[in-house]
């Protein structure tokens, strides 16, 4: 059971703390990206592999937003972000037949900060600290970012090894 939180903490980690257009077309892209962008769905998915007497377990994971309700808002000149609201996350781990989930309430995504993009990579930097999601769509109306990570942990003697995809969908104020 212990394995499991530690899965929750990296995943909750990754969330929150959180890797080319033409001249005229990345211009457009950018002012399409400014204004505010309200959450409509929130999901991740991913595996953690462990080792348990001598045995390397790999088990899935998968998380499906709830109670999705915060906006996430782009300024320009300067380039700053804001996030308002929080969602909760409930992800469920499977290994030895088993699916264990837990609830996590309460979140914010990305906090604030100052943003940069490069044709579908945006950069976010909050304390000093930098986050890279891929833009998969972007329309006038119509937001979706996608990030991966990867974490090694070591708690206890034990090493975990996560990787996870994280997909957010959002339409324009």
């Amino acid at each position: 059971m212990k394995k499991v939180v530690v899965l929750f903490v990296v995943l909750s980690s990754f969330l929150w703390s959180c890797s080319g257009d033409s001249e005229n077309g990345s211009n457009q892209e950018t002012d399409a990206l400014v204004g505010t962008w309200v959450a409509q769905n929130i999901e991740t998915t991913g595996t953690a592999t462990f080792e348990v007497l001598d045995q390397n377990i790999t088990a899935p994971i998968a998380g499906e937003g709830y109670d999705v309700d915060f906006s996430l808002t782009f300024s320009e000149n300067p380039n700053n972000y804001t996030t308002e609201g929080s969602f909760g996350l409930e992800i469920s781990v499977t290994y030895l037949f088993q699916t264990v989930s837990e609830r996590i309430d309460d979140q914010e995504f990305l906090g604030n900060g100052t943003w940069s993009k490069d044709g579908n990579v945006l950069t976010i930097t909050e304390n000093g600290e930098t986050t890279v999601l891929t833009i998969s769509e972007l329309t006038n109306t119509s937001l979706v970012l996608t990030a991966q990570e990867t974490e090694t942990i070591t708690e206890d003697g034990l090493t975990y090894e996560s990787e996870f995809d994280l997909e957010v969908s959002f339409v324009k104020q």
